[in-house]
């Protein structure tokens, strides 16, 4: 017996093959063994072949024909065949997921995961951890299918897994090839303040996913019901979150929120009103699937209603399993760039605020809001905000004001626990921002008129420019009773918790790292202390020197005050903007963060720091126009806001006559991305990848002045973002062509710009062959383990025999050609101060590069010797060769232990910034994780 189900929930089927079966997978056509799941929704034909037809639920096992009986109780697994989505009923408890369509292949994987909350008091919800899972190329796992998580004592926990990227350069859902990195996100974490040790493991006929979670997809909605709460999306008519219900206990559902007819979610003060929903985005997509995190995905334009486009937008919105939270991340972004330079970032616009609101259905009788430490309650019948107020060259003051009907209730200086909570007819909405004590002007709001809970993204009237993306972080919590876990949803919004391979496994994986297992003694010990200072007078000196602004934070200048002799005159004058990311400044800290697990490492600044360049800082154009501009954060600059007539343009810092751009290594990108699993980085992956084709093009054998394809430093963070965009693009039409290109690239490069362990400097020359050039100029010696390590990451995904090699020969280059060599022929560190140079030449011809005629040059800035800082970093060229190739054919074990120790801790205050990140310590730091690291497995 079958039953059709109505319109609005139905879904194909997700079926489980019967005991012996064997049959193609409905999608791939690949012979799949007994456990995989086949998507049918009409049985079997007499061949066996599924047939597509109605929607049954199939909860009372299948006939004698294979095809599925429906008992007529809501304890079925409806998937969705074409998105996979999960379907389950409220009753349901363990769902059948397929996290790809791959066939599966059973592993003895014993994955080790540190889960480290020590540092947190707060007891968190939703009860979510997420972490990076890497695979070596070895390991050869096609599929996540067989994949589980358990916590210490042996106990499985629910979770999921989705595929990021994919070995041999080949796109994520290619079953070809072996996965390179998955990502987990468990539903379950550790108790505050302890550190506990996770396993993924591969296991035999996957039972399934423990889940509240179901999604049910219709033409018309998405309806989300983690089982607290139960969320509507319009798919036609895109608005936001359409309405919000709670379950009643008896089997229905009372509505907390509800968008009105033709109201949205999201709006726009600019130009007039403008709203999402008044057009369709130009992608809407359910990015993650459950069944522990469902994700809506939206980009568009913000438009009034039967207006042209205004600006355009990102939005994700998450739902979890068991919870009745909604995590919000929002971007506009003023687009409006052109030319190969992006002349266009002088333009700007001024916005009268931007705002996402929340209904409270049938009217709220009390208001709660916070700050920092003071709760003040009120009616609903009165006004009430509470907001961190923009800061201006007049007004440099850091402080936020809570009101309550039209009255000053509180000011401060840092809101840094902001909540806003509505509550009324035995339910409650709550809200909070990320990080709104330094990302003013942001506030949250109680509209008494409307009764809606207000998220003020931008709060106060202000010009946006640079192509520039404003972003923010919000979290709402919805439910019964009075609110309470305001520290929770505070802490989801700012510093979810992220768990991390441990080093003995990952370092395996050859993917990232290698990190220090142990940081007890010798290279591996100089470099964490020096980490960990750094990164606490960094933290403090954020604050202390007002580092702030929604436009800016938390992007630091090339020198610290204390390095100018300048603090007091610093702090007394508003912060106008640093130096974009320079020298990867906040990539060490996520180094630590996967050698350590520590969350402090990621959230303190360096993740702030990667999303604020993605989407602050970097040029945006509108995702139609990728043409207008080459640059997507690629050209050099520094600076601040005023020009050269030293007048201030409000969001114009970074972006005026001098600094028309940004100047970025990118590498902090890639990690932030694997940390986090944030698909905000994906996005400018794959837009900064088809910026880089098109100023590459070919290549041609005479490009263009600085369009040179070589390891210059323009060049290699073009190449960077290139490789990102191909590793990890979900677009086909985009991502696909990525993937072309940077095969192109590397094949061309050598041979022409990497020859015989050589890095060709050919930057400004018109040439992308050394050879016809007649000359290999080095790169500086300081610089050379930024391409190095591009190259490194870039032979292994790629399994680039050639560029593998190359990376092995470089290292025997530098050690000639940049050091001085002693009786043993190796680097003698004793002269490094006094004759090893920074810079040397060669001469070069059809056969390649003349060796014999290399020379170092000496008559550069401080003759080309190395500068303290400058020296750190070349050092680490020997560390990354030795952890390439760790059978060590160069013998860096045997000299650079001692010297990177010795080097490590002679450093100066003048050399390292004053112990706060900047150039210098930048500079110094950017690659030292993995050089200790590999140093670390030294005899």
């Amino acid at each position: 017996m079958t039953r059709s189900i109505s319109t609005a929930f139905a879904a194909p089927l997700f079926l489980m093959v019967a005991a012996g079966a064997c049959v193609p997978n409905a999608r791939s056509g690949v012979q799949i063994a007994k456990r995989e799941p086949v998507y049918v929704d009409g049985g079997f034909d007499d061949a066996g072949n599924p047939v597509d037809g109605g929607s049954y639920y199939p909860d009372a096992g299948f006939d004698d024909r294979g095809n599925p009986v429906d008992s007529g109780v809501d304890g079925g697994v409806v998937t969705n065949r074409d998105s996979g989505v999960i379907v389950a009923p409220p009753d349901a408890s363990v769902v059948n997921v397929v996290y790809d369509e791959c066939p599966d292949n059973g592993h003895s994987l014993q994955i080790p995961i540190i889960v480290n909350d020590t540092t947190n008091s707060v007891a968190r919800s939703p009860a979510v951890t997420s972490f990076l899972v890497p695979f070596s190329d070895a390991e050869a796992l096609y599929s996540l299918n067989s994949l589980v998580v358990k916590d210490d004592a042996g106990n499985r926990l629910p979770a999921q897994f989705e595929v990021l990227s994919r070995w041999e350069g080949v796109a994520p859902s290619d079953c070809g090839k072996p996965i390179r990195y998955a990502y987990a996100h468990v539903s379950a974490v550790p108790a505050p303040g302890t550190e506990a040790r996770w396993q993924v493991e591969s296991i035999v006929d996957n039972p399934g996913e423990s889940t509240t979670l179901s999604v049910t997809e219709s033409a018309q909605a998405w309806v989300v019901d983690t089982g607290v709460a139960r969320f509507t999306i319009d798919r036609q008519t895109f608005r936001g979150l359409s309405k919000v219900e709670l379950p009643d206990g008896q089997g229905g559902f009372d509505t907390v929120s509800e968008l009105a007819a033709g109201q949205a979610s999201f709006v726009l003060d600019h130009m007039g009103l403008k709203e999402i929903g008044a057009q369709a985005p130009w992608s809407l997509a359910l990015e993650r699937r459950g069944p522990q995190v469902v994700t809506v995905a939206a980009r568009g334009y913000y438009a009034a209603q039967g207006g042209a486009r205004d600006l355009a937008y990102t939005l994700r919105m998450s739902f979890y399993a068991g919870s009745g939270t909604v995590k919000v991340d929002h971007t506009y972004y003023y687009g409006d760039v052109a030319g190969w330079g992006a002349d266009g970032v002088s333009n700007r616009t001024q916005l009268g605020g931007a705002w996402m609101r929340v209904p409270f259905a049938g009217g709220a009788s009390e208001i709660t809001v916070r700050a920092d430490q003071q709760v003040f309650t009120r009616p609903g019948t009165e006004a009430v905000r509470v907001e961190q107020q923009k800061r201006a060259p007049g007004d440099i003051a850091v402080r936020y004001a809570v009101t309550g009907g039209g009255n000053s209730l509180e000011t401060g200086e840092f809101a840094d626990h902001p909540y806003l909570a509505a509550a009324g007819n035995g339910m409650h909405i709550t809200a909070t921002l990320g990080r709104m004590n330094v990302r003013e002007p942001q506030a949250l709001s109680w509209n008494e008129t409307t009764q809606s809970v207000v998220v003020e993204m931008t709060s106060t009237a202000m010009y946006v420019g640079g192509a520039r993306g404003i972003y923010t972080q919000a979290a709402l919590e919805f439910g019964r009773g009075a609110p309470a876990g305001q520290d929770a949803l505070q802490l989801h919004a700012e510093r979810p918790l992220l768990g991390t391979p441990a080093p003995s496994y990952l370092n395996t994986t050859r993917t990232i790292g290698p990190y220090a297992a142990s940081a007890a003694q010798g290279p591996a010990a100089a470099y964490v202390a020096k980490m960990a200072d750094i990164h606490q007078r960094t933290k403090t000196y954020l604050r202390d020197l007002r580092v702030t602004g929604v436009q800016i934070w938390p992007d630091l200048p090339r020198s610290s005050c204390y390095a100018e002799y300048n603090c007091a005159t610093r702090r007394t004058a508003l912060y106008e903007g640093g130096d974009n990311n320079y020298w990867n400044w906040s990539k060490p800290g996520i180094d630590e963060f996967f050698r350590t697990g520590n969350n402090d490492f990621i959230y303190d600044f360096s993740l702030g720091e990667a999303l604020t360049y993605i989407e602050t800082l970097a040029v945006r154009t509108y995702h139609d126009k990728i043409t207008d501009s080459s640059v997507m954060g690629l050209a050099v600059c520094y600076g601040d806001s005023r020009g050269y007539a030293g007048d201030y343009r409000e969001g114009l810092n970074n972006r005026r006559d001098r600094c028309v751009a940004d100047y970025s290594y990118d590498k902090t990108l890639k990690l932030a991305f694997l940390a986090t699993g944030d698909a905000r980085f994906v996005d400018f992956f794959e837009e900064a990848g088809e910026s880089v084709v098109n100023a590459f093009g070919a290549p041609p054998a005479r490009p263009e002045e600085y369009l040179e394809v070589d390891l210059s430093r323009l060049s290699e963070q073009r190449l960077e973002v290139l490789t990102d965009g191909a590793e990890f693009g979900r677009n086909p039409a985009l991502a696909d062509n990525l993937r072309v290109k940077i095969k192109d690239y590397v094949g061309w490069m050598q041979g022409r710009t990497l020859i015989d362990g050589h890095m060709c400097y050919l930057s400004g020359s018109g040439y992308n062959d050394a050879k016809a050039l007649g000359r290999c100029g080095s790169t500086q010696g300081w610089m050379l383990p930024v391409g190095m390590e591009w190259a490194i990451r870039t032979s292994r995904w790629l399994r680039d025999p050639g560029l593998a090699q190359w990376v092995t020969t470089s290292g025997q280059r530098s050690a000639q050609n940049f050091a001085v060599l002693n009786g043993q022929g190796l680097p003698d560190f004793a002269r490094a101060g006094s004759t090893w140079r920074t810079v040397y030449s060669c001469t070069a011809n059809q056969s390649g590069v003349d060796n014999a005629s290399c020379q170092k040059i000496t008559n550069g800035e401080n003759n080309n010797l190395f500068y303290n800082n400058g020296l750190m970093a070349f050092l680490n060229v020997f560390g990354l060769v030795l952890a390439a190739d760790p059978v060590d054919p160069d013998q860096v074990c045997a000299w650079l232990p001692a010297a990177f120790t010795q080097h490590m801790n002679s450093l100066q205050d003048t050399d390292v910034n004053f112990h706060i990140w900047g150039k210098e310590s930048g500079q110094a730091f950017a690659l030292s994780a993995e050089a200790a690291g590999a140093l670390s497995s030294c005899p």
